[in-house]
């Protein structure tokens, strides 16, 4: 066999290889091959398949975990996680703020002005409500801190007739400051509801009897 026609048979060959089997594999094998050729490249495309489908399958699971795992510390996951943590930076910060204006009005109490103020500006950029106990602390007005006796008078008030009903008893705060007053009252919610809730059923008590 003469170089030129080894050459031939080797271009041949080759784009057999590369551009018929490819065809074979989409459409259907070439009807002339044998059974064991048809039955090989049936089996390497199913092979092709299977491992393609595992690959998306874990591509998925993957992301899917990923997102989890993101919304689990406080991103914007499409899972279901866990709660991000508290921002404890922030916490350290109110609490410091908290502290140094309660400490500072007996010396400065411009500096303890500036520190609630920045206490509130903190408190509404970080989106953390501060708990009513402290803001029960803070005249709206001036931002001073109301401490009883140093920059805030505390009084009992009962408006009712002749101060006959003891449950009316409203405790008023007023900054030493500004004037400006807050009232709250002595019972809690839940007595104010258990004495209406009561009040309620007497009185429907009394329409039956009277009916």
């Amino acid at each position: 066999m003469s170089s030129l026609n080894r050459w031939n048979l080797l271009w041949s060959h080759h784009v057999f290889c590369v551009v018929v089997l490819p065809c074979c594999r989409v459409a259907k094998p070439l009807s002339h091959l044998s059974t064991s050729s048809t039955s090989s490249l049936t089996y390497s495309w199913n092979t092709y398949r299977l491992s393609s489908t595992t690959i998306t399958a874990s591509s998925t699971y993957l992301s899917t975990q990923r997102r989890m795992k993101g919304k689990s510390a406080g991103g914007t996951g499409a899972g279901v996680g866990k709660p991000a943590p508290p921002q404890q930076a922030i916490f350290s910060r109110l609490s410091f703020l908290h502290q140094a204006s309660s400490v500072l009005p007996s010396s400065s109490i411009g500096l303890s002005r500036y520190y609630t103020s920045h206490l509130l500006s903190v408190s509404r950029k970080s989106v953390q409500r501060l708990s009513p106990a402290v803001k029960h602390t803070i005249c709206k007005r001036c931002s001073s801190l109301l401490l009883p006796g140093i920059t805030s008078t505390t009084r009992v008030e009962n408006k009712s007739k002749n101060g006959k009903k003891p449950w009316a008893d409203v405790v008023v705060v007023t900054c030493g400051f500004c004037g400006c007053t807050k009232r709250f009252p002595t019972l809690d919610k839940e007595e104010m509801k258990a004495r209406k809730d009561k009040k309620k059923q007497d009185k429907e008590i009394q329409t039956d009897t009277d009916d």
